[in-house]
């Protein structure tokens, strides 16, 4: 028989809810309209509605900051978060979002 996705996912999360096993997304470009991730909040919402169903409760996320390609203030950066946040809180009472506020430099070794 097929495997009905949306029932294995609610599955997962009430194991998950059950066991309290929690997964974390550590490197995420789920935060909307600031790179080349999620373009709308409504995007955000859905890649979180699918990532939880598969059990994950604690999103890291990452937006890429790099100048010329991807420059936007840290203020719109903060701002969508704030508002994310908010609906997600609004939607989910265990997840929660956390931002990676500062810029890594990484750097080429040879």
């Amino acid at each position: 028989s097929t495997l009905d996705r949306s029932s294995a996912a609610s599955d997962v999360y009430k194991r998950q809810k059950q066991w309290g096993t929690k997964m974390i997304d550590i490197h995420s470009h789920i935060l909307y309209g600031v790179d080349d991730g999620a373009k709308t909040i409504d995007d955000s919402i859905k890649l979180i509605d699918e990532m939880v169903k598969s059990g994950v409760t604690k999103f890291i996320l990452t937006p890429h900051r790099r100048k010329n390609m991807f420059e936007e203030s840290s203020e719109k950066i903060e701002e969508h978060f704030n508002i994310l946040k908010e609906a997600v809180k609004n939607r989910y009472e265990d997840v929660e979002l956390y931002l990676r506020k500062r810029n890594i430099l990484y750097r080429r070794c040879s």
